[in-house]
């Protein structure tokens, strides 16, 4: 048993070695271009998946009173809670 826990560890250690030792020397098969990132290019949004153009009779001020609207209904909703009292009072020595 001991010998097989042995033989196991001793399998693993060269492999760790070689890990160790080519993450740890520079790559010299590495081009500097190889090295550069290009731009990632972003894909334009399906025609089904965009939104519309906003209709001409609405106006940023339009949006904005509609967000408004939106936080007030939000807080309605969920009211902020009030601080709450300690259940027994502080002790004082």
């Amino acid at each position: 048993m001991r010998w097989n826990r042995q033989m196991r560890l001793a399998g693993t250690l060269p492999m760790l070695m070689a890990l160790l030792s080519s993450c740890a020397a520079p790559s010299s098969n590495r081009s500097p271009v190889a090295l550069e990132a290009a731009p990632v290019a972003i894909p334009q949004l399906p025609e089904v998946a965009r939104q519309p153009a906003l209709p001409a009779w609405c106006s940023p001020t339009c949006a904005a009173a509609v967000a408004r609207e939106l936080q007030s209904w939000r807080l309605r909703l969920m009211p902020p809670e009030a601080q709450a009292s300690p259940a027994s009072e502080p002790t004082t020595r």
